[in-house]
């Protein structure tokens, strides 16, 4: 039987972010874990499924695209899900850096989100992603 909340991944170097997003979404009974770097976020996601990835792109001396693009290429990394009929990669990406339409829709992201940013607008994605993931055991 599936506990309540959904199973998260943080990338974000900002430890005083992560912590405070993190902080606000255990208090809705998600599970976080947090990477801080594009290397710890690839050992988690294969090591584990996450129902919804936020993703900040501004990693000291890496391209968050770069990294995204890699995940998508993996196929032992399996974080798609479908939404509306068509495969989305469950990533909300989280950066001061502007995100062309085009790009979110080539790497099928589920959205965008701008620093600063509410949030609210990162807990509607969680509450989201608890919905349609399937019962499992964690």
């Amino acid at each position: 039987m599936r506990q309540s909340g959904a199973y998260i991944l943080l990338v974000e170097d900002d430890e005083i972010l992560s912590d405070v997003i993190s902080r606000n979404l255990h208090m809705r009974q998600h599970h976080v874990d947090v990477a801080h770097d594009g290397l710890v976020a690839l050992n988690l996601l294969g090591a584990k499924t996450f129902d919804l990835i936020i993703f900040d792109l501004d990693f000291p001396g890496q391209a968050g695209w770069d990294l995204l693009r890699t995940v998508l290429q993996e196929p032992y990394l399996h974080t798609n899900v479908v939404l509306k009929q068509r495969w989305a990669f469950p990533v909300v990406v989280l950066s001061v850096m502007r995100v062309s339409i085009q790009l979110l829709t080539e790497l099928q992201l589920l959205a965008y989100v701008p620093k600063p940013f509410a949030m609210e607008a990162l807990l509607h994605f969680a509450a989201q992603a608890t919905t349609r993931s399937p019962d499992t055991v964690r």
